[in-house]
Protein backbone atom coordinates (compact mmCIF):
# COMPACT_ATOMS: atom_id res chain seq x y z
CA UNK A 1 0.00 0.00 0.00
CA UNK A 2 1.50 3.32 -1.27
CA UNK A 3 1.87 6.12 1.78
CA UNK A 4 1.30 9.31 0.07
CA UNK A 5 1.17 11.85 3.04
CA UNK A 6 3.79 13.88 4.40
CA UNK A 7 4.56 12.91 8.09
CA UNK A 8 7.19 14.93 10.33
CA UNK A 9 8.87 12.53 12.65
CA UNK A 10 11.91 12.83 15.44
CA UNK A 11 13.65 10.78 17.39
CA UNK A 12 11.69 8.67 19.68
CA UNK A 13 12.52 4.67 21.19
CA UNK A 14 9.27 2.94 20.99
CA UNK A 15 8.08 -0.51 21.75
CA UNK A 16 6.73 -2.51 18.84
CA UNK A 17 5.02 -5.40 18.33
CA UNK A 18 8.35 -8.68 18.79
CA UNK A 19 6.27 -11.30 16.91
CA UNK A 20 8.32 -11.89 13.76
CA UNK A 21 4.71 -12.37 11.69
CA UNK A 22 3.28 -8.71 12.51
CA UNK A 23 4.51 -5.31 11.32
CA UNK A 24 5.46 -2.60 13.38
CA UNK A 25 2.77 -0.28 13.84
CA UNK A 26 3.32 3.56 15.54
CA UNK A 27 -0.66 4.24 14.52
CA UNK A 28 -1.78 7.09 17.58
CA UNK A 29 -5.30 6.90 18.98
CA UNK A 30 -7.58 9.01 17.34
CA UNK A 31 -6.67 7.86 13.55
CA UNK A 32 -9.98 7.09 12.68
CA UNK A 33 -12.57 7.56 10.16
CA UNK A 34 -14.71 9.86 11.95
CA UNK A 35 -11.49 12.45 11.72
CA UNK A 36 -11.07 11.57 7.74
CA UNK A 37 -7.70 9.22 8.45
CA UNK A 38 -6.55 5.90 8.63
CA UNK A 39 -3.61 4.02 9.02
CA UNK A 40 -1.49 3.40 5.48
CA UNK A 41 1.79 1.18 5.56
CA UNK A 42 4.95 3.22 4.67
CA UNK A 43 8.31 1.92 3.53
CA UNK A 44 11.98 4.00 4.24
CA UNK A 45 11.59 3.88 0.44
CA UNK A 46 8.35 5.64 0.92
CA UNK A 47 9.58 8.22 3.00
CA UNK A 48 12.93 8.74 0.94
CA UNK A 49 10.42 10.11 -1.68
CA UNK A 50 7.91 12.15 0.74
CA UNK A 51 10.75 13.82 3.26
CA UNK A 52 14.09 13.12 1.47
CA UNK A 53 15.43 10.69 4.84
CA UNK A 54 14.22 7.22 6.11
CA UNK A 55 11.31 7.13 8.18
CA UNK A 56 11.92 7.67 11.59
CA UNK A 57 10.85 4.78 13.03
CA UNK A 58 11.61 2.56 9.98
CA UNK A 59 9.11 0.36 7.56
CA UNK A 60 5.71 0.85 9.54
CA UNK A 61 2.30 1.27 10.06
CA UNK A 62 1.05 5.07 10.29
CA UNK A 63 -1.65 7.33 10.41
CA UNK A 64 -2.12 8.95 6.82
CA UNK A 65 -3.02 12.68 8.20
CA UNK A 66 0.02 13.94 8.73
CA UNK A 67 0.20 14.16 12.16
CA UNK A 68 4.08 14.38 13.62
CA UNK A 69 4.44 11.37 15.82
CA UNK A 70 7.12 12.49 17.60
CA UNK A 71 5.26 14.78 19.74
CA UNK A 72 3.20 11.53 20.71
CA UNK A 73 3.99 8.96 23.76
CA UNK A 74 4.46 5.91 22.70
CA UNK A 75 2.10 4.84 25.31
CA UNK A 76 -0.32 7.02 23.53
CA UNK A 77 -0.06 4.48 20.14
CA UNK A 78 -2.88 2.38 19.59
CA UNK A 79 -1.80 -1.73 20.33
CA UNK A 80 -2.22 -3.56 16.71
CA UNK A 81 -1.66 -6.90 15.48
CA UNK A 82 -1.15 -6.55 11.70
CA UNK A 83 0.38 -9.51 10.16
CA UNK A 84 3.04 -8.85 7.34
CA UNK A 85 1.87 -8.60 4.04
CA UNK A 86 -1.02 -7.15 4.76
CA UNK A 87 -2.07 -5.90 1.24
CA UNK A 88 -6.12 -5.24 2.36
CA UNK A 89 -5.89 -2.14 4.46
CA UNK A 90 -6.27 -2.68 8.21
CA UNK A 91 -9.40 -2.18 10.84
CA UNK A 92 -9.69 -1.37 14.47
CA UNK A 93 -11.66 -4.12 17.09
CA UNK A 94 -13.45 -2.33 19.66
CA UNK A 95 -13.65 -5.22 21.56
CA UNK A 96 -9.57 -5.62 22.05
CA UNK A 97 -8.98 -2.32 21.44
CA UNK A 98 -6.52 -3.14 18.67
CA UNK A 99 -5.51 -2.87 14.81
CA UNK A 100 -6.01 -5.91 12.57
CA UNK A 101 -5.27 -6.85 8.99
CA UNK A 102 -8.78 -6.79 7.10
CA UNK A 103 -8.37 -10.57 6.44
CA UNK A 104 -7.39 -10.78 10.19
CA UNK A 105 -9.11 -10.03 13.58
CA UNK A 106 -9.63 -11.47 17.26
CA UNK A 107 -11.61 -14.70 16.47
CA UNK A 108 -9.23 -15.47 13.67
CA UNK A 109 -9.35 -15.31 10.12
CA UNK A 110 -11.48 -12.58 7.98
CA UNK A 111 -13.38 -12.69 4.81
CA UNK A 112 -12.26 -9.65 3.80
CA UNK A 113 -14.36 -9.40 0.53
CA UNK A 114 -16.89 -7.59 2.53
CA UNK A 115 -18.56 -4.81 0.47
CA UNK A 116 -21.08 -3.65 2.44
CA UNK A 117 -22.54 -0.05 1.48
CA UNK A 118 -23.25 2.04 4.70
CA UNK A 119 -26.65 2.20 5.25
CA UNK A 120 -27.64 -1.17 5.14
CA UNK A 121 -30.90 -1.64 7.09
CA UNK A 122 -33.92 -3.93 7.72
CA UNK A 123 -35.61 -5.29 5.18
CA UNK A 124 -32.03 -5.55 3.72
CA UNK A 125 -29.57 -7.29 5.44
CA UNK A 126 -25.46 -8.03 4.32
CA UNK A 127 -25.79 -11.62 2.14
CA UNK A 128 -22.80 -13.00 0.32
CA UNK A 129 -22.77 -13.22 -3.21
CA UNK A 130 -21.57 -14.77 -6.51
CA UNK A 131 -21.40 -13.22 -9.59
CA UNK A 132 -24.16 -16.26 -10.46
CA UNK A 133 -26.32 -14.55 -7.20
CA UNK A 134 -25.17 -11.11 -9.00
CA UNK A 135 -26.79 -12.14 -12.23
CA UNK A 136 -30.08 -13.69 -11.01
CA UNK A 137 -30.89 -10.98 -8.14
CA UNK A 138 -29.37 -7.81 -9.80
CA UNK A 139 -29.04 -8.74 -13.80
CA UNK A 140 -24.63 -8.11 -13.83
CA UNK A 141 -22.05 -9.51 -12.11
CA UNK A 142 -21.33 -8.56 -8.64
CA UNK A 143 -19.43 -5.32 -9.00
CA UNK A 144 -15.93 -6.35 -6.59
CA UNK A 145 -16.30 -10.22 -8.01
CA UNK A 146 -17.71 -12.53 -5.04
CA UNK A 147 -18.03 -10.92 -1.40
CA UNK A 148 -20.59 -9.92 1.12
CA UNK A 149 -22.76 -6.95 -0.17
CA UNK A 150 -26.49 -5.09 1.01
CA UNK A 151 -29.07 -7.43 -0.52
CA UNK A 152 -30.77 -3.97 -1.92
CA UNK A 153 -29.04 -4.54 -4.76
CA UNK A 154 -29.43 -0.35 -5.51
CA UNK A 155 -26.53 1.17 -4.28
CA UNK A 156 -23.92 1.55 -6.42
CA UNK A 157 -21.10 0.36 -5.10
CA UNK A 158 -18.73 0.89 -7.86
CA UNK A 159 -16.75 4.30 -6.88
CA UNK A 160 -16.39 3.78 -3.42
CA UNK A 161 -13.48 3.06 -2.03
CA UNK A 162 -12.60 -0.31 -0.40
CA UNK A 163 -10.13 1.51 2.27
CA UNK A 164 -13.00 3.94 4.02
CA UNK A 165 -16.35 3.62 2.04
CA UNK A 166 -17.58 0.70 3.39
CA UNK A 167 -19.05 -0.41 6.87
CA UNK A 168 -16.44 -2.39 9.17
CA UNK A 169 -17.05 -6.04 9.55
CA UNK A 170 -15.51 -9.60 11.18
CA UNK A 171 -17.22 -11.42 9.45
CA UNK A 172 -15.50 -14.94 9.63
CA UNK A 173 -14.80 -17.42 6.34
CA UNK A 174 -17.64 -20.23 7.67
CA UNK A 175 -20.29 -17.49 8.22
CA UNK A 176 -22.75 -18.68 5.77
CA UNK A 177 -22.89 -21.85 7.92
CA UNK A 178 -25.28 -20.08 10.59
CA UNK A 179 -27.63 -18.49 8.79
CA UNK A 180 -31.60 -17.84 10.69
CA UNK A 181 -34.63 -18.70 9.21
CA UNK A 182 -34.56 -15.73 6.92
CA UNK A 183 -31.20 -15.70 5.58
CA UNK A 184 -29.09 -13.73 7.65
CA UNK A 185 -26.35 -14.96 8.39
CA UNK A 186 -24.45 -11.50 10.05
CA UNK A 187 -25.75 -8.45 12.29
CA UNK A 188 -24.73 -5.14 12.98
CA UNK A 189 -23.08 -4.08 16.37
CA UNK A 190 -23.35 -0.48 17.50
CA UNK A 191 -20.91 -1.12 20.15
CA UNK A 192 -18.57 -2.73 17.76
CA UNK A 193 -19.57 -0.33 14.87
CA UNK A 194 -19.21 -3.48 12.44
CA UNK A 195 -20.94 -6.55 10.98
CA UNK A 196 -20.09 -9.96 12.91
CA UNK A 197 -21.53 -13.31 12.36
CA UNK A 198 -24.30 -14.98 13.98
CA UNK A 199 -21.96 -17.29 15.80
CA UNK A 200 -19.44 -14.88 16.77
CA UNK A 201 -18.49 -14.64 20.47
CA UNK A 202 -17.04 -10.91 19.98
Amino acid sequence: MKFSTILTFSALSVATTNAVDYDAAYIYSGCTLENGAFPEYATNADCQTNFGSDCEYGDGWYCNDGTDVSTIDSKDFDDSAIHSGCDTGVHFSLSYSKWYCKDDGPEGDVDSNSFIAKGCNDPDFPKYAKNADCQTDWGKDCVFGDGWYCSDGTTDVSNYDYTYDFDDSFIHSNCSNDCDTDGKCVYWRDDLVAWICNDSHL
